[in-house]
């Protein structure tokens, strides 16, 4: 026996430590149902239930978001077979006036009555709105023709406009087989990692590219240079002399952040030519001078079947001659062919969705992504001195300053053209805002579509229209797309498009004081199944907007079955293991006064 030590009550308490921690647990998960109430009880479970929560969380917003739009939907298909009601009279009337039984008196009666219903499809149409939102705007039926060509030089599938052959780079020089201190003055190279393009752009301004042909051989991730200053932009100081081929593959992950540099892209300035190329995902911040996507500024052989898709590009300063471009912030003498971006850019002056600054001709190309800055702002260019022939722009464009186009922002010479282009975005700007170009200068303006239902009030030159040599322009009303988040994720497949609005309904007018006319059912029944189409419509979407619901229950059911597997305790089982810890627990208490007795006993032997 040992008086110091008293192994004996040590074993005891280590015991009654833990059957009192386990008696505690069990309370804990009896009285919150659950088996994980912290990352210390299962780290991983903790992990995959806090996903699960939120998963389920945005499917419960999913879904009403869904209800929304059914309510919204159902609030238009209502107002439509109300408005079919009407034109379904009106029909009636047109029948009875035709009867030629009827003298003056009469049929001033029924073609007043028709006036009144008229009237009232004008003011339900108007009228109608759900959140603010209205639903029966006028669309314009657009006739062939007008405007660009936006079915051909769309993009299919969101990469390349024009189906790309791929070059064999099999037998082409690596580049990362060339020393580093070579010159290159011709020759051709394949370009596969991001090593290699970052060796190219040290060559390039270390001025060791004299020519030559570099073609990528595969897709790239620049993730890796995605800190600090980032990318170091090929031939920063321009004068690239070296022809680019993308052979169809993409760059991703394109990180460059250079406030301070005037050439700022992923070539800063080019000579020669750039096809088949494509940027995702970019993030690029320039300076006072040229900032682009693929270029910052060129005098180039061509910039051909390029793009650039998600991300931004902007500009760190208010110099009123930095030049921006989603694709090129400045060109001159070359051509731009098939080239599209999808890129918010921001800048300060001469701000273009596609490009910046250009004196060259810019054909079957197009901008989707909005467009910011103060003076000189164009949805696809910002300055234009030449031809923009079969292009449209998308984005909305916006400028505290002069000069807003949803085109082009300005467009300065008198040999200068914009011919069978679209402009679809909203244009606000503090003075001088156009629809199609914000200020001209002589420029010869032909088959151009805008988009006059989201620009009431907003002209389609905003200054400068004397000079302008103006035909076949033509303001329209849009279908008003509304997306609806019907999933959890940012991706296409969580959003469902509606289209808003109904025909133009205007050729109604015709029978006004007319019913008795022959022609007046013709007109009423063309007015009906433009109404009945919209129905259709609207009824299709619904239908997916029901599956859409089952697709969400369901999905939110099985989340919950899974959380409340992995999350949820047995109460059984935890009852049964609170009731082995308290017989423990008093176990122990009692043993553990037997055991502080020992060194007592100890004594006594004394």
């Amino acid at each position: 026996m040992k008086i110091n030590t008293n192994l004996s009550s040590l074993i005891v308490q280590s015991s009654l430590k833990s059957s009192t921690k386990g008696l505690n647990t069990a309370i804990e998960r009896m009285t919150t149902g659950f088996k994980i109430n912290r990352a210390k009880d299962n780290a991983a479970n903790f992990s995959i239930n806090t996903h699960l929560s939120t998963k389920i969380s945005g499917y419960q917003v999913a879904q009403d978001n869904t209800l929304q739009a059914l309510d919204m939907l159902t609030t238009a298909s209502d107002t439509l077979s109300t408005m079919e009601s009407l034109v379904s009279r009106l029909r009636s009337l047109a029948l009875t006036a035709g009867n030629k039984t009827y003298d003056t008196a009469s049929l001033a009666a029924l073609n007043a009555e028709a006036a009144s219903i008229i009237s009232e499809l004008y003011r339900i149409k108007d009228n109608t709105t759900y959140n603010g939102i209205k639903l029966l705007e006028s669309i314009t039926d657009i006739p062939d023709g007008a405007g660009a060509d936006v079915k051909s030089i769309k993009s299919k599938d969101g990469t390349f406009i024009k189906e790309v052959v791929k070059v064999d780079t099999s037998k082409m020089i690596k580049l990362s087989d060339v020393a580093e201190d070579a010159i290159i003055s011709s020759g051709e190279y394949s370009i596969s990692t991001a090593e290699e393009l970052v060796k190219l752009s040290k060559m390039s301004n270390n001025s060791q590219i004299k020519g030559g042909r570099f073609v990528l051989a595969n897709d790239i991730d620049m993730s890796a240079y995605s800190t600090g200053e980032g990318f170091e932009p090929i031939a920063k100081y321009g004068g690239f002399k070296g022809m680019v081929n993308g052979n169809g593959y993409v760059i991703r992950n394109l990180y460059i952040n250079r406030p301070n540099e005037a050439n700022v892209a992923l070539i800063g300035g080019a000579h020669v030519e750039v096809r088949n190329l494509g940027l995702e995902n970019v993030d690029i911040t320039g300076g006072s001078g040229v900032t682009g996507g693929i270029v910052g500024q060129g005098q180039m052989n061509g910039l051909i079947n390029c793009y650039v898709n998600g991300g931004s590009i902007k500009t760190a300063t208010k110099n009123i001659y930095a030049k921006i471009g989603g694709i090129a912030g400045g060109l001159h003498y070359t051509n731009v062919d098939s080239c599209w971006t999808d890129v918010e850019v921001r800048g300060y002056n001469t701000v273009g969705g596609l490009i910046g600054s250009s004196s060259v001709t810019v054909k079957n190309s197009y901008a989707l992504g909005d467009v910011s800055g103060n003076e000189n702002v164009g949805g696809l260019i910002g300055v234009s001195s030449h031809t923009t022939l079969n292009c449209f722009a998308e984005g909305d464009v916006t400028a505290s300053g002069y000069y807003a186009g949803g085109l082009i922002g300005y467009a300065g010479t008198d040999y200068g053209t914009i011919k069978n282009c679209s402009s679809y975005g909203f244009v606000k700007g503090t003075d001088r805002a156009g629809t199609i170009v914000g200020g001209v200068n002589g420029t010869t303006i032909t088959n151009v579509l805008y988009n006059k239902g989201d620009n009431e009030g907003v002209a389609e030159i905003g200054y400068g229209a004397e000079t302008a040599k103006l035909s076949s322009i033509l303001g329209v009303f849009l279908e008003r797309i509304t997306n609806i988040q019907v999933g959890i994720n940012s991706s296409n497949a969580s959003n469902i498009s509606i289209a808003l609005g109904v025909s133009d309904i205007s050729l109604i007018d015709s029978i006004l004081g007319c019913i008795e006319d022959e022609k007046s059912i013709s007109q009423i029944d063309k007015v009906f199944n433009l109404l009945a189409e919209r129905q259709v419509q609207i009824g299709s979407v619904q239908n997916r907007l029901l599956s859409v619901l089952e697709e969400i229950n369901t999905k939110q059911d099985n989340l919950i079955s899974m959380q409340s597997t992995i999350r949820d305790a047995d109460i059984a089982e935890v009852s049964s293991e609170y009731i082995r810890q308290q017989i423990l627990q008093q176990a122990s208490a009692t043993l553990l006064a037997t055991a502080n007795q020992t060194p007592v006993i100890a004594i006594q032997l004394l």
